[in-house]
């Protein structure tokens, strides 16, 4: 697998010529940055190029502030040179060939 971190849609051309050409896209917006028209700007960008995404990011998320209730996973050791525990990622379709 290769990640390819492009400059943002809205400004520049680069992400979405790369994301037509990408097997998966993910869109990423900061909280507290990032307009829901934005991100409704470049959902219609990618779109429009037949960018094919499969998720979104959040990024910038503190535990401060709002308001429900929240959830969160720290992980486990055993030792200071324990390995992190891994799971393995499901491919959701055949590959293309």
């Amino acid at each position: 697998m290769v990640l390819v971190d492009t400059p943002p849609v809205l400004p520049v051309t680069d992400a979405t010529v790369i994301a037509s050409r990408a097997d998966a896209t993910l869109l990423v917006a900061l909280a507290g940055a990032t307009t829901g028209r934005e991100i409704v700007r470049a959902l219609e960008l990618l779109h429009h190029v037949g960018a094919p995404l499969v998720g979104t990011v959040l990024n910038g998320v503190t535990g401060e502030g709002g308001y429900g209730s929240a959830y969160g996973y720290s992980g486990y050791e055993t030792g200071a040179t324990a390995p992190q525990a891994r799971v393995p990622m499901q491919d959701p379709e055949p590959a293309r060939s």
